[in-house]
Parts: structure tokens; sequence; C-alpha cells
């Protein structure tokens, strides 16, 4: 069974996610635990550097973020 995003306040489906698979999910934890061990690996000058580029990101966004969130609560 997918999972549904729906907009509660009109019952408008927003958006339709496919169901993963053991060996999907498998496949996925396994890039999680690499790119975790990667992100260990990585100064704190550069884990700041990226984080105020996702930040930075965030705010460029944060119209479109917002009316996606608002949809969806």
């Amino acid at each position: 069974m997918a999972f549904e995003s729906i907009n509660p306040a009109n019952g408008q489906l927003l958006k339709t996610f496919d169901d993963w698979d053991s060996a999907k999910l498998a496949s996925v934890l396994t890039e999680v635990r690499a790119a975790t061990a990667s992100w260990q690996a990585t100064t704190l000058e550069t884990r700041c550097q990226l984080m105020i580029k996702a930040g930075a990101i965030i705010r460029e966004r944060q119209h479109e973020l917002a009316h996606l969130i608002t949809l969806e609560m």
C-alpha cells in the first residue's frame, strides 16, 4: 500500500509515495550509514559551512516550503 499525502482541509491528494520492499530499505540504510561515516569524518568548519548553506537554501525557498507544510497540516 502506497503512502499518500493528503490535504486535511479538503481531502485533496497532494502526492503518492511508493512502498519500499526490504531490498530498497536495505539499500537506503546502507547509503545512510555511508553518509553518516562521511559526515563524522568531516571537519567542524566544513560542517558549519554546509549548515550555513542549508539555512540559506531554506530561507531562499521559505515561501514554497511554508506552502507545502501548510497543505500537509
